[in-house]
């Protein structure tokens, strides 16, 4: 069970090299339920020191997951999700069958607390310069009352024009236009 926020951000008030980073490709093959594959690339791994490993020579992963949202009365994300390991022919077969445009971003993992950790998702390509974050948690009620870092600005969970899959079909200008009235 994937239990999670999802917060629009603007400006990232941190040194962003300072954090483990992965460049990402994902594809929906269909949207309901969601099936997705990804291709993840290791591009930084910060070390002990404070100094980083950049251009790592990490293997590729490449995963498909099967993702079923759960029908919740709080405004946050709770869905099944299987993931399975694929190889990189299977991959570029499926993304031949993707629906909608792939998405292209680099993904930052922040710690905040012992438990938790910032999922910041940087998209390039079409989607240049738009930010999301995500924190997940153990349970729903452990969702409710956390306190999110001020550079949040606005809690998008819920909003199912701000999942990738609706992103990879419809792009983000028009949602945020649109939802929200707001140019980033």
């Amino acid at each position: 069970m994937e239990i999670e926020k999802k917060f629009l951000v603007k400006d990232v008030p941190l040194n962003l090299s300072d954090y483990e980073s992965y460049d990402m490709v994902q594809a929906y093959i269909t949207n309901d339920p969601v099936i997705r594959i990804r291709k993840r690339v290791l591009c930084n791994m910060p070390k002990a020191d404070n100094t980083n490993v950049s251009n790592l020579k990490a293997e590729d992963s490449f995963i498909l997951c099967y993702k079923d949202k759960v029908k919740s009365e709080e405004k946050i994300n709770v869905n099944h999700e299987i993931e399975f390991p694929i190889t990189e022919d299977a991959f570029n077969r499926l993304l031949e069958k993707k629906t909608g445009k792939a998405i292209e971003k680099t993904r930052y993992l922040i710690p905040l607390d012992e438990k938790h950790k910032i999922e910041l998702d940087i998209f390039h390509g079409e989607l240049e310069g738009f930010k999301m974050a995500e924190i997940e948690f153990e349970n729903v009620e452990e969702s409710k009352d956390y306190k999110v870092p001020e550079w949040f600005l606005k809690d998008l969970s819920g909003d199912y024009h701000f999942t990738n899959s609706y992103i990879s079909q419809f792009g983000i200008d028009k949602c945020i236009q649109v939802c929200y009235n707001t140019n980033l």
